[in-house]
Order: structure tokens, then C-alpha cells, then sequence
């Protein structure tokens, strides 16, 4: 045998040793690992001077919005919102964070129409994950659709497949809560200290059933809701009736950067290259500056 048939033969023995390695972490991780995601954890938010209730006013879901991907909405037949297990859901998961010693999440609508479109989306296209068919996370998703909300989101999602018909609501809602705080992921959600606000939306089909829980830490709301589309050479309506953020920049998650300059809250044409972008907006904390997504845009050139 050759010296270089030698050092070759366990070589490939070492290789083919890693490779067997390899699958089974990589396949131990798809089994263990939560369906839920905890997208973005910044400090806890200063929320003073934010709206009671569900949010600010014309806060709502458009579902013209997917004009980015320009297809249309799933057929909807047969699948039918559960207000009732949504609202239950809602108090149990105060209830569980005033145990923990935790401030209550506020209710509110906007979020709620996402939650409830998200488990609806699950049902018509045959499909259980956080980012959806289209590519969509859960951070994409309120982006688009929540034109004023700025901070961080986490999202919760569980399903009952082949319910037992005769399960009232309440036993429904507390079916879902046992999943979710029986698991860490979920449950970390549901006890998160930095969320504020919360959305539930749960829809059934025949005997499934698909639950959704929007969580949002919200930094604050713009006083008007930013438009899906700009043209260059607009001007944002970036308004605040409260003390906010003083930079802002467009965040391509395409390219995994910011185009172009980070710019003053004061400096509202818009500048950036045509495409789709992320607003950031940066708010000044202890001398430094806290980093939050804000809604989805899409610049264009006349």
C-alpha cells in the first residue's frame, strides 16, 4: 500500500464517522426543539404616555398588505374564530403572569387580528410553524400588517387535532395553556417580563383547532400608521405624541443590513434605493441607543 493510499483510508473513515455525528445532532435538534420563537428581546421598554386599551386608534389589519408577494389570500370555508377560547385564553395567561408576580399583558387588537389571521392561515394551508408558507416570520408578519407599533415580538402556537366536539370553551382555551406552560420555550413567552401587550387569536375547522398568542414589548406607536408604499422623495409621517426615538435608518432584511445613513427622526424624506425595508428606530438609553423594528415599506420610484 502507498503512503498515500494509507493516509487517505482513514481519512475518509474520519469523514464518514463526522458525517453519521452530523445527522444525528442535526436530526436530535429538529425533534427537541420548540416550535415557538422568541423574536427579539430588547430591555424592557419605557411605555409611558402609550394608549389604554387595544391599541391606537385605526390601528387595523389590512390584508391588502400582501400586495409585497402579490398573492392572494387562501380560501377561507369552513374556518371560524373562537372569540370566546380567545378571551379565556387571554385571562388565563394574566392569570398565570400575576402568580409569577408579573405586571398583566394589555389586550390588545391589532395584534389580535394577526394572531387570529396566522391560525387561520395554519388551517387553509395545511401548515404548523411560526413563519409561514410565503416565508413570513412572526416578526415579518406584524411588521406588515401593524403600521404603528415599534419593539420587539414573541410569538406562542399550539393545535388540537381531532377535538373531542363535545370540550366546552373553557376546557379548550385550558387544553391550550396546559401545551403551551408545559413547555419551556412557550412558557418563557407567557412569562416574559418585557412583554406588555398580547394578542390571541384561535380558529377551528371540522375537529382542528390552531391557536395563536402575539406577544409585543411595545417601545411606543407612531401617531399614525406609516404607508405600505413611499415614493422617494415623500415624507415618512413619523410622529410621536410622546417622548421617542431620534434616529432611524432602513433595514434590508434581504442583505442583513441598513441602507444608507443612519438618519434624524427630523429627517423624514425618503431617501432609500427602491425595495422593501424595515424601519429601525433608535432610542437613546444611558448614553447609548436601543435598537427597534417598525413597520414593513416599500420604496418606490416614480
Amino acid at each position: 500500500m502507498s503512503e498515500n493510499a494509507f493516509m487517505k483510508e482513514p481519512t475518509m473513515r474520519l469523514a464518514t464517522v463526522l458525517a453519521c455525528i452530523s445527522g444525528v445532532v442535526l436530526a436530535l435538534f429538529i425533534l427537541i426543539r420548540p416550535v415557538v420563537g422568541r423574536i427579539g428581546s430588547p430591555t424592557a421598554p419605557d411605555i409611558g404616555g402609550l394608549p389604554p386599551g387595544p391599541g391606537p386608534s385605526g390601528s387595523t389589519i389590512d390584508t391588502s398588505l400582501d400586495s409585497f408577494t402579490k398573492r392572494p389570500l387562501p380560501g377561507r370555508n369552513g374556518v371560524v374564530s373562537l372569540a370566546s377560547v380567545e378571551d379565556l385564553i387571554f385571562a388565563m395567561t394574566n392569570q398565570e403572569r400575576q402568580l409569577a408576580g408579573l405586571s398583566p399583558l394589555i389586550a390588545e387588537g391589532t395584534l389580535r387580528d394577526i394572531a387570529s389571521e396566522h391560525s387561520t392561515d395554519m388551517i387553509a394551508r395545511a401548515f404548523f410553524n411560526n413563519d409561514n408558507p410565503d416565508g413570513r416570520s412572526t416578526a415579518d408578519r406584524i411588521a406588515l400588517h401593524h403600521r404603528q407599533f415599534i419593539g420587539g415580538v414573541g410569538e406562542n402556537i399550539a393545535s388540537i387535532v381531532n377535538a373531542d366536539s363535545s370540550m366546552s370553551d373553557q376546557e379548550v382555551a385550558q387544553r391550550f395553556m396546559t401545551i403551551w406552560m408545559n413547555s419551556p420555550g412557550h412558557r418563557a413567552n407567557i412569562l416574559g417580563s418585557e412583554f406588555t401587550h398580547l394578542g390571541v387569536g384561535v380558529s377551528r375547522k371540522g375537529n382542528d383547532i390552531l391557536a395563536t398568542q402575539d406577544f409585543a414589548d411595545v417601545q411606543i406607536y407612531l401617531d399614525q400608521p406609516v404607508p405600505v408604499e413611499v415614493y422617494r422623495g415623500e415624507r415618512l409621517p413619523l410622529t410621536f405624541s410622546s417622548s421617542g426615538p431620534d434616529l432611524y435608518d432602513y433595514w434590508s432584511s434581504e442583505k442583513g443590513l441598513s441602507v444608507g445613513s443612519v438618519l434624524s427622526i427630523d429627517s423624514l424624506t425618503v431617501n432609500a434605493p427602491p425595495g422593501v425595508y424595515k424601519l429601525r428606530f433608535y432610542f437613546p438609553v444611558a448614553g447609548r441607543h436601543l435598537i427597534s423594528m417598525g413597520p414593513w415599506v416599500e420604496v418606490k420610484s416614480r
